[in-house]
């Protein structure tokens, strides 16, 4: 496992600490388990008096968050959802992949890309975004 990844575990770890009983709950034990046994060292500088979203938190560590909500802390309906939009954004990745790297299309003059970059960038921060103040309202982490 990536390094990245051990500490986006430990800073989650440091997370699950402020979270009540019947959100860990929801969490399989096996789950738990993995996360103490394969988390770094790394210090995680969570402050429960701030939300989630105001902290500086390692990407892995949202990605990692997201999955949490979405299959053990979010209801059904929204985890259709969720599952929905993310079978969406690899369709679109896919497609865009199969353009990008058409055999048709590789030897034209490209034209300039930064911007269909950073509006990809930004959808996929907000769908993130989105799920992380799900979680901060989920934990309530703001209202200590």
């Amino acid at each position: 496992m990536e390094e990245s990844y051990k500490d986006g575990l430990a800073e989650v770890d440091e997370i699950l600490k402020y979270a009540n009983k019947e959100s860990l709950d929801k969490i399989p034990k096996d789950f738990k388990k993995f996360i103490k046994e394969n988390k770094s060292n790394y210090k995680a500088n969570i402050n429960p008096e701030k939300d989630l979203a105001e902290q500086n938190l390692l990407y892995e560590t949202k990605v990692i968050l997201s999955v949490l909500y979405r299959d053990y802390w979010s209801s059904e309906d929204e985890r259709k959802i969720i599952i929905s939009k993310e079978k969406e954004e690899l369709k679109n990745k896919e497609r865009e992949k199969i353009e990008k790297y058409n055999k048709n299309n590789l030897f034209k003059n490209k034209k300039d890309n930064s911007y269909e970059e950073i509006r990809i960038l930004v959808k996929e921060e907000n769908i993130v975004q989105k799920i992380l103040n799900k979680i901060k309202r989920f934990f309530k982490l703001g209202d200590r």
